[in-house]
C-alpha cells in the first residue's frame, strides 16, 4: 500500500464529518424551496448586512451559492460598523456571523478572559469509529460573550454566553450531501465557524444523542487569546473560498493549526509537533499529536473532563 491509499484508507475509518449536514435532495428544487432567496446574488437574508453571499469558487459545483442559512465565516468589525451594535472596547474582539440556537450574532468576545481552552471529539455511531473535532473556549464568570441580533428590521435581541466553539466545516450549496471521496475534489467550502457552546450542545447531545469527549489543555490565558484572535484573522481572510479536503484541511488538522498559530512551544514541544504532522487529521487519534505538543499529559487522563452531556458548566438551564 503506498502513502496515498494508506490516507484514503485512514479516512474511510477515521472520518471527519462536517455538521449541521442538510438532507440529499434534488438541487433545483432545493432552490426553488428556499423563501426569499435571491440566485443571482446568492441572498438567503436580505435584511442581514453581513450575510456572505458566496459562491463555489472551483471545483465541479463552481459558481453554485454556498448554502449559508446556518454556516459562515466571522467577519471583524470595524468601530463605525460596532457603534450599531453596542460599540467596541479595549481587548475585546467584535465579531459577526456568529451562530447561536439559529440566528447570527455580533458577538462582543473578551479575548483577554478566556479561562480554559477545551478540545472537544464528537463521536459519530458508525460501523468504523468517525469523529468531529472542535475547541471549546470558556471565559471566565463575570465575563460572558455578548451577543447583539445582527440582521436588521426585526426585535433586537441580547445574549449572553460563557462559552464559545470553533469549528471547521464542510460545506456546499443547497441540498448537498457530504461524502468523504467527493470532499478530495474540490466540492465542498471549508468554513471556519465560530458558534455558541449553546448550539453545538442542541445539536450534539440534544437531537444526536452524541458521546462527546472533552480535554482541558495546558494552554495560558495569553496564549488562548492569540488563538482566536488568529483564528478570527484566517475565517475572515479565507472567507468561503477554501476548499474543504478529507485529508488535507479537515476539521481536525485546522484546529490543531489554530491552536499551533497562539502557542509558544518549547524546544522539545516542537519537535513533538514536527513528528505528529502525520496523524493530525485523525479525527479519532487527536489525543497523540496533543500530547506530543505537550497540549495534554503524555500519561494518563489527568486533563479529562466529564463528557458534554455531563458536564455541570455546559448544561443549560
Amino acid at each position: 500500500m503506498n502513502s496515498k491509499q494508506f490516507l484514503l484508507a485512514t479516512a474511510i475509518f477515521f472520518g471527519c464529518i462536517p455538521k449541521n449536514q442538510p438532507p440529499s435532495t434534488n438541487l433545483s428544487s432545493a432552490y426553488e424551496s428556499i423563501e426569499g432567496f435571491d440566485a443571482t446574488s446568492c441572498t438567503f437574508e436580505a435584511n442581514d448586512p453581513f450575510e456572505t453571499r458566496e459562491r463555489i469558487s472551483k471545483g465541479p459545483n463552481k459558481d453554485l451559492c454556498l448554502d449559508t442559512r446556518k454556516s459562515r465565516p466571522v467577519v471583524r468589525l470595524n468601530e463605525l460598523q460596532a457603534k450599531n451594535y453596542g460599540g467596541s472596547a479595549p481587548e475585546v474582539l467584535t465579531v459577526a456571523n456568529v451562530s447561536h440556537m439559529g440566528k447570527f450574532y455580533v458577538a462582543h468576545i473578551p479575548s483577554n478572559k478566556i479561562k480554559s481552552a477545551i478540545f472537544q471529539l464528537e463521536y459519530f455511531p458508525a460501523v468504523v469509529p468517525a469523529g468531529h473535532t472542535q475547541l471549546r473556549l470558556q471565559f471566565e464568570e463575570g465575563s460572558p460573550v455578548t451577543l447583539v441580533s445582527q440582521a436588521r428590521g426585526g426585535e433586537t435581541a441580547v445574549h449572553r454566553v460563557q462559552d464559545l466553539v470553533l469549528s471547521v466545516e464542510a460545506l456546499g450549496q443547497p441540498g448537498f450531501k457530504y461524502d468523504i471521496f467527493k470532499g478530495m475534489k474540490d466540492h465542498y467550502a471549508a468554513v471556519y465557524r465560530i458558534t455558541s457552546l449553546d448550539e453545538k450542545y442542541e445539536h450534539m447531545v440534544t437531537k444526536q444523542k452524541h458521546r462527546v469527549e472533552q480535554w482541558k489543555l495546558n494552554v495560558s490565558p495569553d496564549e488562548a487569546k492569540k488563538i482566536i484572535v488568529s483564528y478570527v484573522e484566517t475565517s475572515e481572510k479565507n472567507g468561503m473560498r477554501a476548499m474543504y479536503h478529507t485529508i488535507e484541511r479537515n476539521c481536525t488538522n485546522e484546529i490543531v493549526a489554530a491552536i499551533d498559530a497562539g502557542m509558544n512551544y518549547s524546544l522539545f514541544e516542537k519537535i513533538g509537533r514536527f513528528t505528529a504532522k502525520t496523524i493530525d487529521f485523525y479525527p479519532n487519534v487527536i489525543r497523540i499529536s496533543l500530547q506530543k505538543r505537550g497540549l495534554l499529559p503524555r500519561l494518563g487522563r489527568g486533563n479529562d473532563l466529564p463528557e458534554l452531556d455531563k458536564d455541570p458548566t455546559a448544561l443549560r438551564k
